[in-house]
């Protein structure tokens, strides 16, 4: 899901404005005068084009205006709540964007194809695996990297390091959905254990962190198959990362009621001299982002622990 920022103008004393991203309104075909649905939502404002229809917990696509964006458009209803998702067209739906549907409800744990002709497919969200412990869930998040990392160091089963994105990819779409229907659902944010409202922000950082390491690990990966790189300073510092990071995530689930300490700056120098030692230079970034997202992590779990002690 893509996001922009932009202020808020004051125009002409009397109205409030944003401008729209140049892609969004390439992606839903907008053009000037267009009317655009203004909507208020429990999570927020929702911004959509004329062609969209929706009440409080449906809401239905024409494809018929849209260029692309299939997939932005479905993760971002899906995190908003609506119940049913629906997408038509007045001639056909185009396999490509049936497939592309498919591809990314695939992602989408409760997500369930429940109607489908020519004409229309109707998506419905199940809500039951909402009430999943969030704190195991990034958890088992962090299982799945452990094991990318291991099998880049030693075993390099690329099966395996694809399976594993996939499932974190899957896994952070439920942390998203979780922690974004927390906002409104106070059963959800019990449920989920995460109980104060001031975790959500912190969390979602951390799931995003956790796939955006994945994605990193990934993508080294690919660079060893394709191109039979030999991985060597790689091999020494990537443990070292993964086990700050298992230090981060035992606290964060479970051991917050102790002061977490996060990697002194004696060891992060040294380790990005190790970097410097990395002879592929696509290599050297992916380890280079992995380095930055696990210091964020530890930053966010410092984060949490102070709002823990705050509520005791």
């Amino acid at each position: 899901m893509k996001k922009y920022t932009r202020k808020l103008q004051f125009v002409a004393g009397s109205t409030y404005s944003i401008s729209l991203p140049k892609e969004w309104v390439k992606d839903f075909n907008l053009k000037p005068q267009q009317l655009l649905n203004l909507v208020e939502m429990e999570t927020g404002l929702l911004i959509s084009p004329e062609n969209v229809s929706l009440s409080s917990n449906e809401i239905s696509f024409s494809l018929d205006e849209m260029n692309s964006g299939i997939n932005q458009i479905l993760i971002s209803s899906y995190y908003y709540g609506f119940e049913k998702i629906n997408f038509y067209s007045k001639s056909e739906i185009s396999p490509e964007a049936k497939r592309d549907i498919r591809n990314i409800i695939s992602e989408l744990p409760g997500a369930e194809i429940i109607y489908e002709d020519k004409k229309k497919l109707s998506i419905q969200i199940m809500f039951e695996n909402l009430n999943v412990d969030i704190f195991q869930l990034l958890y088992r998040v962090y299982l799945l990297v452990e094991s990318s990392i291991e099998n880049i160091v030693s075993l390099f089963d690329w099966e395996e390091i694809d399976l594993n994105e996939k499932e974190v990819d899957r896994l952070y779409h439920l942390a998203t959905k979780i922690i974004t229907y927390s906002i409104k659902n106070r059963g959800v944010l019990i449920s989920s254990k995460i109980e104060n409202p001031l975790f959500l922000p912190s969390l979602f950082l951390i799931s995003k962190r956790l796939e955006n390491i994945e994605d990193n690990l990934s993508e080294i990966a690919k660079l060893v198959k394709t191109n039979q790189i030999v991985l060597n300073e790689s091999k020494k510092i990537l443990p070292e990362l993964k086990n700050e990071l298992e230090r981060a995530i035992l606290y964060l689930i479970g051991k917050r009621n102790k002061h977490f300490i996060k990697m002194e700056n004696s060891m992060k120098e040294r380790i990005k001299e190790d970097m410097n030692k990395i002879k592929n230079d696509l290599v050297k970034q992916n380890v280079r982002d992995i380095l930055r997202y696990i210091v964020n992590i530890q930053e966010d779990v410092i984060t949490l622990g102070f709002y823990e002690k705050l509520k005791n």
